[in-house]
This record gives structure tokens, sequence and C-alpha cells, in this order.
């Protein structure tokens, strides 16, 4: 085959590759857009504020960003389909991981990651403040489990006033 006739058939085929483009709407970047999600802090308390920052959405689009089942925020993406936005922990959320997911209105791409809801104890007693109760704790309380009590004692002789204890027995 000839030198001119390899030619001609490249430039052949080069053409039918640009109108399958053309005609599909689709560009080569397009075909591997994906999207995805950030979040930070990836763990915390319930009404830990989080950020979430997007790519790989719609141009100019509105992102529902879900917690679990519950919706707790909405974004615009700029021109190039990224976005950012915060939202609280919802405060009756157990401990465990949520999937936290943002839906494209109109691209209908969805991103998901997991954030793990934490009621941990930061040190003894809770707090500096020695407090003993941790305002996360949504699980356990008087309500359900039979004999706990709120409750608080002095300190002991010749300790620090912050040396009481109080707390849910």
């Amino acid at each position: 085959m000839s030198c001119r006739r390899r030619l001609y058939r490249l430039v052949a085929a080069l053409a039918v590759g640009a109108a399958i483009v053309v005609a599909t709407g689709a560009s080569p970047a397009q075909a591997r857009v994906t999207q995805s999600i950030t979040l930070k802090p990836t763990s915390g308390a319930p009404t830990t504020k989080v950020s979430v920052s997007g790519t790989g959405f719609g141009a100019s689009e509105g992102v529902v960003i879900t917690f679990g089942a519950t919706k707790v925020a909405t974004a615009t993406t700029s021109s190039t389909g990224s976005f950012s936005a915060s939202f609280k922990v919802p405060k009756a959320e157990a401990p465990g991981t949520y999937a936290v997911k943002a839906t494209g209105q109109t691209s209908r791409r969805v991103a998901t990651k997991n954030f793990l809801v934490r009621a941990n104890w930061p040190q003894f007693i809770f707090s500096a403040a020695h407090s003993g109760l941790n305002p996360y704790e949504n699980k356990i309380s008087p309500a359900n489990v039979s004999g706990l009590a709120h409750t608080c004692s002095p300190s002991p002789p010749r300790a620090p006033a912050r040396a009481s204890r109080c707390g849910v027995l």
C-alpha cells in the first residue's frame, strides 16, 4: 500500500472519529469525568461542623447533600462543576458510620463518603471542667436503663474543688 493511500485512510478514520464525538456531544475529557467529595473532618460527635467539597459535577447545577437519610445542605456548582458547603452532624445521630452523599440535581451524578459519628470522652470525667457528663451521649439515659441516675458527689477532703464527681451512675 502506498504512502498516499495510508494517509487518505488515516484522514478518513480521524474524520469519522470526529463526527462521532460531535454527534454525541461528548468530548474525550467529558467521558473521563468522575465526581468525588471530600469531608473535613471525617469523624466527630453529633453537632460537629463538617465541610464538604466536591468536583466532577455538572456546571452551575444544584447539589443536595444528605447525611444518612437526612438532607443537611445544598450548594450550587461553579462553571467547572465544583462546590463547597458545610453542615452540622444531626444532634440525634447515634454513634456509627453514616454515608454523606452529594447528588447533582441536573446531571444526577452522585458521590459518597463515610463519616464516623463518635461519642468519645476526650479525657477523664469528660472535659477540663470535669463535668462527668457527655453531651453527645444520646443512647444511654435514666429513661432507658433501670437504676441509672444523674448524680454529683462533693469533693473529697483536701482535694481541689474540680475533683468532684458528677455524672450518670
